[in-house]
């Protein structure tokens, strides 16, 4: 079942929910894209200047100041069964395959899982880690697994992108599979096993909540 809550009450391109407001001194236009089975993903569009703090600017790999130009954020959340073609591709939604247009790094990851960053995501990471390395906050080893684990991709005519079988056997993943959207990445579960945390991370996630609220 895909979701995702949106509280603005107009409809933005394509008759998707969306909306404007005004936050820190830019606008953001929110717009919801529908998949056959509901909310796929949001996007969130920042419009006009804004200013870098330093701690943004270390993360962009830029200098503290004035944005030049509107910088959209994707928000990718939900989740939907897809099937790997016998050359072990997946197809890309086709509502969310322009945040991918610049290539997709795939990566083992926790779960056991495989991630599926956009190409911008990826190189902010790979730059946090180089920080934190150089400030010796890292485990240099972090950004080593990062580099050379990891596999560049570009989506075909398509939206297909083939999954390395290696990569593919780190996740257990076979023909099924689940995507999940993790904000800024797309992560391939396992659909069994992702469904054998669902309780726990539900738990996890009303305590969290609970004690927030506190």
């Amino acid at each position: 079942m895909l979701g995702h809550a949106d509280s603005h009450p107009e409809r933005g391109r394509g008759g998707a929910p969306g909306g404007t407001e005004r936050v820190g001194g830019s606008s953001q236009s929110h717009a919801c894209l529908v998949d056959e089975g509901g909310v796929w993903w949001s996007a969130v569009e920042s419009q006009g200047g804004s200013v870098l703090t330093q701690g943004e600017a270390d993360e962009a790999g830029t200098d503290a100041g004035t944005r030049p130009h509107p910088q959209p954020r994707f928000e990718l959340t939900g989740n939907v069964e897809r099937t790997l073609d016998p050359k072990g591709r997946l197809v890309i939604p086709a509502q969310i395959r322009a945040h991918f247009d610049d290539g997709v790094f795939l990566l083992p990851w926790a779960g056991p899982s495989v991630a599926l960053i956009p190409t911008d995501e990826f190189r902010k990471i790979e730059r946090r880690l180089r920080k934190k390395q150089r400030e010796t906050m890292s485990d240099p080893d972090a950004h080593l697994a990062l580099t050379s684990l990891a596999t560049h991709a570009f989506p075909d005519a398509q939206g297909r992108v083939f999954i390395p079988e290696p990569t593919r056997q780190h996740g257990h993943l076979t023909d099924e599979l689940l995507v999940v959207g993790r904000m800024n990445r797309l992560e391939l579960w396992e659909p069994t096993a992702f469904r054998a945390k669902q309780a726990a991370m539900t738990v996890a996630l009303e305590a969290q909540i609970f004690t927030e609220a506190l």
